[in-house]
């Protein structure tokens, strides 16, 4: 909706400055930054570099982002506050360059991707979600809210999904 309010460059130079900071959590975390799409990002952990922890430095960024929004927001003129949904799922993929002969991008394929998507649809506004197979490979360090089992668009069957509230207090 702010497309329709604020002028152009004002816009961008907003958007450029929330997807900086994003991108400067998914660095901070050993992700790779796969694509802007629109307003929104697609990052990776696990490839092209392999980490055992993949899942882990993923809800790490997730959990790291929301943070880094409030912190824009509250530097931000309240007219052009926005919020963020986040999406994460754990699985294989295909990656590898894919393109034409003009032009070429790295990136990742699979139903892996598009659950992920999906997800990130239907979290709440400013909400990490993910799936159980991240929540899996997290193990016993996050404390994680099952949400249910989601309809998720282009998917026959549901997915169990859940709301990532942080990581658990050490004991």
């Amino acid at each position: 909706t702010m497309t329709e309010t604020l002028p152009p460059l004002e816009l961008q130079n907003l958007l450029n400055e929330y997807l900086s900071v994003m991108t400067d959590v998914i660095f901070e975390h050993g992700g790779t930054l796969d694509k802007f799409i629109g307003d929104g990002i697609m990052a990776l952990f696990g490839a092209p570099v392999f980490y055992e922890d993949h899942a882990r430095r993923a809800i790490d960024t997730a959990l790291g982002m929301p943070k880094q929004h409030e912190r824009l927001m509250a530097k931000t003129d309240p007219a052009k506050h926005f919020r963020i949904r986040i999406g994460v799922n754990s699985g294989r993929v295909i990656s590898g360059l894919v393109g034409t002969r003009e032009r070429l991008e790295y990136t990742v394929h699979g139903d892996t991707v598009n659950i992920a998507s999906r997800i990130e649809g239907k979290a709440e506004p400013n909400s990490v979600y993910t799936s159980e197979a991240t929540v899996a490979a997290l193990g016993p360090d996050y404390e994680c809210q099952e949400v249910g089992m989601l309809q998720l668009k282009g998917k026959a069957q549901t997915v169990r999904a859940f709301r990532v509230l942080g990581r658990k207090p050490a004991s």
